[in-house]
């Protein structure tokens, strides 16, 4: 009998041995929790490196097409737009090309949802859109900023947008630094119509040195006024500066400001919400991910067709 009750007492639990039990259980969840998002972030940045490849792709065959880069804001709008028909939208294109006489606010396009546009990463549920209009998380690059570059990116305006601005088609020629060493497109956080300090764009400073905007700009409180609450990414469509295209004035996610007020000179800045960095695409249509911590120099000339001329 004694033996017997000392074998029952040995098979038991003790109250310690179940909270050991409990805490491992605990932890091997949390580990598997944390597995399962880093493999869902892993998908989700698959997916936006996809899309920026067939975006690639798309250019390509354009610039095959025509032998000129698509311009920043064509007659019909965005980058995006004139990228259409090489992403099997020839019908949305001439959709939209036939609204081109129409109010940006009135265009029926605004309405439509690309989802080769959206990276899964942003945050942002792709089936809600921001005041009835649909937002892209990929912009094309103008170049490094507008007092020293004057749109010495991988695209520019066809036509003239504003005096002084240089405009015309940028050829493959152009590229002195080489197509592999130039960005194309890169993220951008899409407005959602919250404040979140890389969603918009915010009153930038007026000073004409970049070190001194970057600095200013970068370091701008959050009181301080808005300049475009709406227009990061968002329509698509829009191919005005600030809207769908970013420049490299400052380095990837960091805030947006335009230069005293005038949404054309400011610093249109890329952005994502992966981890510590951005997915750039480069004119040659290779994708690389460029960490956010990158010094502001390579990120210059990396924006610029023809970096010699920063110096």
């Amino acid at each position: 009998m004694k033996g017997q009750l000392n074998s029952s007492v040995r098979r038991a639990f003790t109250l310690i041995e179940l909270i050991v039990t409990i805490t491992i259980i605990a932890l091997l969840l949390a580990l598997l929790l944390v597995g399962v998002q880093a493999a869902r972030e892993a998908a989700r940045s698959y997916t936006c490196f996809s899309n920026l490849r067939q975006i690639g792709l798309a250019i390509a065959n354009y610039e095959s097409q025509y032998s000129m880069m698509p311009p920043a804001m064509g007659v019909a709008g965005s980058v995006h737009v004139g990228l259409l028909p090489y992403l099997e939208q020839p019908e949305l294109y001439r959709r939209i090309v036939a609204e081109s006489s129409k109010s940006m606010e009135e265009r029926d396009a605004l309405s439509i949802r690309m989802s080769i546009f959206e990276c899964p990463s942003d945050g942002v549920d792709s089936a809600l859109s921001h005041q009835d209009m649909y937002g892209a998380n990929y912009a094309s690059s103008t170049g490094t900023w507008y007092l020293s570059g004057n749109f010495d990116g991988a695209f520019r305006m066809l036509h003239e947008f504003n005096s002084g601005a240089l405009f015309g088609p940028v050829r493959i020629g152009d590229f002195t630094d080489g197509t592999s060493q130039t960005a194309s497109f890169s993220e951008i956080l899409r407005s959602d119509g919250s404040l979140d300090r890389l969603r918009v764009v915010w009153l930038g400073p007026s000073h004409t040195n970049l070190d001194d905007f970057r600095e200013a700009c970068v370091s701008s409180a959050a009181s301080d006024s808005l300049s475009c609450e709406s227009c990061r990414g968002t329509p698509w469509v829009n191919g005005t500066p600030g809207y769908t295209t970013y420049n490299h004035a400052i380095t990837p996610n960091n805030p947006s400001c335009n230069r005293n007020g005038f949404t054309i000179e400011g610093a249109s800045t890329a952005s994502s919400s992966h981890n510590s960095g951005i997915h750039v695409l480069y004119v040659d249509g290779h994708v690389q991910f460029v960490a956010e911590t990158i010094d502001v120099e390579p990120w210059l000339q990396m924006g610029s067709r023809d970096s010699e001329s920063l110096r």
